[in-house]
């Protein structure tokens, strides 16, 4: 479940395509979320609400799925809301980009249906809105958003999809998206979780005496999956200097996650290979495969700025660079690193 706030004239905000930075995430079943932090003087202090699940993780398969969406409001004061599926896409960092656009909204109202559209929530009491998860036809997964926009009820009214820009106070709005999993049981056999390690960077840590290693993995399949596994340096010879674990989370079908490990360099200057070997874990039934990828790195951060040359495994031959200063570097790492 993430939440954000923003502010709108009158009672509403007009359903756009906008782009929300989550400004809390969380995987756990339920969460209480203190509101009242975020929506400053629009809610008193003891605003707060429970939401339960915080993600769905729904099969579908011939037949519509029916689940709950519980709400419970906390607070000392009512609460009106609206309630509507979306879509999102996933940024490299794991976030979600909340599209509410009117492509989206249709698309998502094409599997995800809410049987309660407008809410009003006294204090101490809750909501119950059913949804119903329809069929995928032809689609192996979907990833829509359940968004609940919420605000203190004031004189009653519910958010105003409409409202004009010009007139009227200032309100914030608070909204909670609930990520929604579907996958089609009818389509298992041809599921597939295809993780890509797309790029391997290497860089020097800013003010540090060392590299950081961002491993990029996307994923070419048609379902979800989560990677695991390390990120190995070997010298030239071969031998191996450090390992390091990485893990990249869940992965949506057609995004790409990047996740970075930092490695305390032994020298100033060296020349290394860094293996990224993932272990994918797909859903039930998909299809997988681990992926690795190597790099060559040779690096000088004794100068300003530092330097740090990659090129793809076998390379040490043709990095790029002063081809002296290369065939000048020691291979001399400390025992134990």
């Amino acid at each position: 479940m993430i939440t954000d706030a923003r502010t709108s004239r009158r009672a509403g905000l007009p359903r756009r395509a906008r782009e929300m930075s989550p400004l809390l995430s969380t995987v756990s079943a339920s969460l209480v979320l203190a509101l009242s932090a975020m929506l400053g003087a629009s809610m008193s202090a003891g605003a707060s609400i429970l939401v339960a699940p915080a993600r769905f993780e729904v099969e579908v398969g011939a037949s519509d799925t029916s689940q709950v969406l519980t709400i419970v409001n906390r607070g000392q004061e009512s609460l009106a809301g609206i309630v509507y599926a979306g879509g999102a896409v996933q940024r490299p960092d794991g976030s979600l980009e909340y599209l509410d656009d009117e492509v989206s909204l249709r698309l998502a109202g094409s599997y995800v249906a809410v049987g309660v559209k407008e809410l009003f929530i006294l204090p101490g009491s809750h909501a119950v809105i059913p949804v119903i998860f329809r069929s995928l036809g032809d689609r192996a997964s979907f990833y829509p958003v359940i968004f609940v926009e919420l605000r203190p009820a004031g004189n009653g009214a519910l958010p105003d999809d409409g409202a004009p820009e010009g007139g009227g106070p200032v309100q914030t709005v608070a909204r909670i998206a609930v990520p929604v999993l579907m996958t089609n049981t009818l389509k298992r056999q041809g599921m597939s979780f295809r993780p890509v390690i797309a790029d391997l960077a290497v860089k020097p840590i800013p003010g540090e005496s060392g590299l950081v290693v961002t491993v990029s993995v996307e994923n070419a399949g048609n379902v979800h999956g989560e990677t695991s596994g390390e990120v190995a340096i070997f010298d030239p010879a071969g031998g191996l200097i450090a390992s390091l674990p990485v893990s990249t989370g869940r992965v949506l079908p057609g995004a790409t996650r990047a996740v970075s490990v930092r490695w305390p360099a032994p020298q100033s200057q060296g020349v290394v290979r860094v293996l990224a070997s993932l272990n994918p874990v797909g859903s039930e039934g998909a299809a997988h495969e681990a992926v690795s990828r190597s790099v060559d790195v040779a690096w000088d951060l004794s100068g300003v700025p530092p330097r740090v040359f990659v090129t793809e495994s076998p390379g040490f031959a043709a990095l790029v660079g002063d081809p002296a200063w290369l065939t000048s570097l020691v291979f001399d790492f400390p025992e134990g690193e």
